[in-house]
């Protein structure tokens, strides 16, 4: 209802974003190895069952779903996630009949759109102290979508590069760089684009760079 949530739990957020990030129903048992794995299974049920209240109280009406053997968030919920939307944008390039790496004018507002939707790392700034399980699933996550986000960017990069486009194939190239500033082949896409934009100086700066990373 344009209201933040606030939770002073780490381990309640950490609860809703792995309902979140997966709609399926999540087995309480699975649950509590993901976030509590040290714990003994009293103690874990009970944790368990407490960041549950958290979540009601801090979502009150029809979110959550639950059971004495499994949690989901509802379904038929309006819930809105920024990685499912970039993802369906992801997707209905697919449909447009050609190879999954090649762009057709038609992806171009579709991919543009959703490396808007892309503003930081995964998760940035956000983790568990005492749960390895989280941190390897969180890690898994982060890595996957950067990769996407990067094949997005090299997408529009080859496009906007082969439209004479050349600015933008370069804003987008920067970015694709700014992910692996050892990937030497994000520095030489970005000499041929400023070699065929006539700016020869930065091509060499650009070398300079590539050189001495």
């Amino acid at each position: 209802d344009g209201k933040a949530v606030k939770l002073d739990s780490h381990k309640a957020t950490a609860l809703l974003i792995t309902l979140a990030f997966t709609t399926h129903s999540h087995p309480r048992e699975a649950l509590i190895n993901l976030l509590w794995p040290d714990y003994d299974p009293d103690r874990g049920h009970t944790n368990l069952r407490h960041c549950l209240y958290l979540l009601r109280k801090a979502l009150p009406g029809d979110w959550l779903q639950s059971d004495r053997e499994a949690i989901r968030l509802n379904p038929a919920a309006e819930i809105w996630l920024d990685v499912d939307q970039f993802h369906t944008y992801l997707n209905q390039c697919l449909g447009h009949g050609h190879a999954a790496r090649e762009v057709c004018p038609a992806c171009v507002p579709l991919l543009t759109t959703a490396i808007g939707l892309y503003r930081g790392e995964f998760l940035s700034g956000f983790g568990l102290e005492d749960s390895l399980e989280f941190d390897d699933w969180q890690l898994i996550h982060t890595e996957t979508l950067r990769r996407e986000f990067a094949e997005v960017l090299e997408r529009l990069v080859r496009y906007y590069g082969g439209e004479g486009s050349f600015e933008t194939a370069i804003e987008h190239a920067r970015r694709w760089l700014a992910l692996d500033r050892l990937n030497e082949e994000v520095h030489c896409q970005l000499m041929r684009l400023y070699a065929w934009s006539g700016q020869l100086s930065a091509a060499i700066r650009q070398y300079q760079e590539c050189a001495h990373l």
